[in-house]
């Protein structure tokens, strides 16, 4: 059995993948952010988009922390450019059940990808800390294991803690 989906280049450089129904729409034009004081950085504010705030995930400094911004920085000739990729998943909010919408900073726009089941893998220690934002993972043939993101596990989780202001640790996760 096969799956679609998109694979996504994040700052790290880090990979990881989403369901094909999951990404909704890619600004074509780098991201505006909004920011939101005293937010960490892997959640810097929304963006607006169709008239609404969306809450945006840098899930490369995310899982990777401040080293993968300033490899994402050096690395990039003439600065870096940036998208936004809107993503959509089920959601529970203030116990209403229903589609969410996040922003996900991406440095190239996804790639369609089909994936077989004989490519499933465990996932990798170094995403054992941040297990709780994946629901699986795949041996990808030039990248390796790339971690399919468990959105609303990861949006959730982190806008909550914004919201209440639970601290980050300095690698930027979730502590």
């Amino acid at each position: 059995m096969s799956a679609k989906g998109w694979l996504l280049s994040m700052r790290g450089p880090t990979y990881a993948a989403v369901g094909a129904r999951e990404l909704v729409y890619v600004l074509p034009e780098e991201p505006q952010i909004q920011g939101i004081p005293l937010a960490p950085a892997p959640a810097p504010g929304v963006i607006v988009w169709e008239n609404r705030p969306v809450p945006v995930i840098d899930v490369g400094l995310l899982l990777r922390g401040a080293e993968a911004g300033a490899a994402s920085a050096a690395t990039a000739p003439g600065g870096r450019r940036e998208f936004a990729a809107i993503v959509a998943f089920t959601g529970d909010r203030a116990g209403n059940a229903g589609v969410e919408l996040g922003a996900l900073i991406l440095t190239k726009v996804p790639e369609q990808i089909e994936v077989s089941d004989d490519q499933a893998r465990e996932i990798p220690d170094e995403f054992i800390g941040h297990g709780g934002f994946f629901t699986s993972c795949f041996e990808h043939p030039e990248l390796g294991a790339v971690p399919v993101l468990d959105l609303a596990a990861m949006f959730l989780t982190s806008v909550r803690r914004c919201e209440i202001g639970a601290p980050y640790d300095v690698q930027g996760s979730l502590s």
